[in-house]
């Protein structure tokens, strides 16, 4: 299976790439969420991410998934310091509230849901490996934050 992911996210990793490992498993103070780093009762995940842009106190990240576990990117990048914009569960929607950025901001909080987005998604038939090409599936607030933020920021390399 292959699939990877754009997301935009609060703050700018310290390092352009990496790789994110833990253990993730059901928060056991709120079932809706999923907490990390419980090696006895967790799942192994493991996330690959690329800085592929940066501005304004955001970052557009390029995740490649090893594993497929339940909320495993808005965990990862939660644990890293930069939750992805408008996720309410794990720290996006508090970030936007306190940007001084209006334009930002009200993008933020107009859209419809947080901005993570199926860039490819892969998966072996018995006639080889397909991949599945979707960033039409981008809803036209998520685009419009895209394009404001890409405007204003300096492509990373």
């Amino acid at each position: 299976t292959h699939r990877r992911y754009w997301a935009v996210t609060y703050g700018e990793p310290k390092e352009g790439s990496g790789t994110i490992k833990s253990y993730l498993s059901r928060d056991p103070n709120n079932r809706k969420k999923i907490s990390s780093n419980n090696e006895e009762k967790g799942k192994h995940a493991i996330t690959h991410y690329k800085t592929l842009a940066t501005g304004h106190g955001f970052s557009l990240l390029e995740l490649q998934l090893e594993t497929g576990r339940t909320h495993q990117i808005r965990v990862h990048l939660s644990g890293l310091g930069h939750p992805i914009a408008g996720d309410d569960v794990y720290g996006g929607q508090k970030r936007a509230k306190n940007l001084k950025n209006q334009k930002l901001k009200n993008l933020i909080l107009k859209m419809e849901r947080f901005a993570l987005h199926a860039k490819e998604l892969g998966f072996q038939t018995w006639l080889g490996r397909d991949l599945i090409n979707v960033p039409k599936f981008l809803n036209q607030v998520s685009i419009r934050f895209v394009f404001e933020l890409k405007v204003s920021c300096e492509l990373v390399r």
